[in-house]
């Protein structure tokens, strides 16, 4: 296991810590999952797809971008 320090805004780490409570996991198990999503997109981005939010219906909903 490797040990981090992180220099963040405020705003940013209290997103971090409601995020944490919200999912009653650590704020390293929200990272690791943001690294894994980061990951994923990152990955799409490369191969030309694009990443979305879709309704319930399956239409787009949110397309993100600058991943």
């Amino acid at each position: 296991m490797v040990r981090l320090n992180i220099t963040m805004p405020d705003s940013a780490n209290s997103r971090l810590e409601a995020l944490a409570s919200d999912d009653q996991k650590s704020k390293s198990a929200i990272i690791e999952k943001a690294l894994t999503l980061y990951e994923f997109a990152h990955k799409a981005a490369k191969d030309g797809k694009t990443l979305a939010i879709l309704n319930a219906d399956g239409s787009p909903d949110t397309k993100i971008v600058g991943v």
